[in-house]
């Protein structure tokens, strides 16, 4: 569908969505169609919002257009929700809004003819709405087709949406004050890291480290804790005696499977607490764990639930302070894969990078740290 040159541009964009009233069994399709103020965040809809990126209350007017459909028993939400996904180009007051009312009728007619038992239409009260989004940011509009995000892509673009670019790009020598701690994953990182893409950063890594084990003793039978100067140390020990003020970690990859996502994050908790004890002047930045290749994921650890032990591990960094980086991103493909060609070993694990997948890595801290 081509879009008309007074497309809505505002950046809040446009929206639409569904509601089912659970009390009264029906549902209501309701389309914005010109919103008159809106807030950057673009969280619609709603009287009055807050906004994210200045706090400031902004109320907002929209002229819409409500289609009331019958709950059907034999449809029920599901076919609803697929037919509520399309995304419809909303435009500006005094356009003939020809296709947005023939869509809706025709989806009234569809679900009527079903057999549908008329209840009471009175529209969505607030504590009984289900709110399903509908349409895109506002700056373009195209059909999505029966392609639906799933729940974990979801997880995905609304973390990396959630760091932004810079605008700048990092020196190599920026680093010279950060130690990297980490798992096999880092480790690779600091064989690249040799050609001084990192300056002179110092990496405190082992095989199969976890927020879990980081936790043992140094006398505890299996425990895993790397090696500084010649000897083994606990991470929060050896990010105190390296003694650089920007601490970037990486783990969670040897947690989630073994502990699970609630019990993982609650180790890092407690790791980064230890850090913050010896090291109180600590900058921690929290690097998400990267994805694995689609044919590698097992039962426990997948990429089902990396996204999930990350979008937790953001919740705790905005909790604590610290500096989030889904890293995952830019080692990722659409649908949340680690990328082939970054893969260094697809006949093993599916975890581990090649060169080119720690350059991706680089490249993406240099232009996303602040």
């Amino acid at each position: 569908m081509k879009i008309p040159e007074n497309i809505i541009t505002d950046p809040a964009g446009f929206s639409g969505f569904s509601g089912y009233n659970k009390r009264k069994n029906c549902c209501s399709l309701l389309f914005l169609l010109y919103p008159v103020q809106a807030c950057h965040s673009g969280r619609l809809p709603c009287r009055t919002i807050s906004c994210r990126q200045t706090g400031i209350e902004e109320s907002i007017i929209y002229s819409y257009l409500i289609v009331k459909i019958p709950r059907c028993k034999l449809l029920g939400m599901t076919y609803v929700k697929k037919y509520t996904s399309l995304t419809i180009g909303l435009y500006k007051e005094g356009v003939v809004l020809k296709k947005i009312l023939i869509i809706c009728l025709s989806l009234f007619c569809a679900l009527s003819l079903c057999g549908c038992k008329n209840e009471d239409d009175d529209f969505i009260d607030d504590e009984s709405v289900i709110v399903l989004e509908v349409s895109g940011n506002g700056s373009n509009s195209q059909e999505t087709g029966n392609k639906q995000e799933t729940p974990e892509q979801k997880i995905n673009r609304i973390l990396s949406g959630s760091v932004k670019e810079t605008g700048k790009t990092l020196s190599s020598e920026w680093f010279d004050d950060a130690v990297f701690v980490g798992d096999s994953v880092t480790l690779k990182l600091s064989y690249y890291a040799e050609n001084g893409e990192l300056g002179n950063a110092d990496f405190l890594c082992a095989g199969s480290l976890g927020y879990g084990n980081a936790l043992m003793g140094l006398d505890e039978e299996g425990n895993v804790h790397p090696m500084l100067a010649g000897k083994k140390v606990t991470v929060d020990v050896g990010v105190s005696e390296i003694d650089k003020p920007k601490v970037f970690i990486m783990l969670g990859m040897n947690d989630i499977g073994l502990y699970g996502v609630d019990q993982s994050i609650e180790n890092m908790k407690e790791l980064t607490r230890r850090i913050l004890s010896l090291k109180p002047d600590a900058e921690i930045y929290i690097q998400s764990v990267t994805p694995m290749l689609e044919n590698m994921q097992g039962d426990d650890l997948n990429n089902k639930s990396i996204p999930r032990f990350n979008e937790k591990l953001k919740a705790v960094c905005d909790e604590q302070g610290f500096h989030y980086l889904h890293v995952a991103q830019s080692v990722a493909d659409e649908k949340g894969n680690l990328v082939p060609e970054y893969c260094g070993d697809p006949d093993a694990m599916g975890i581990h990078f090649t060169d080119e997948g720690c350059k991706q890595w680089i490249d993406y801290l240099k232009t996303h740290v602040e």
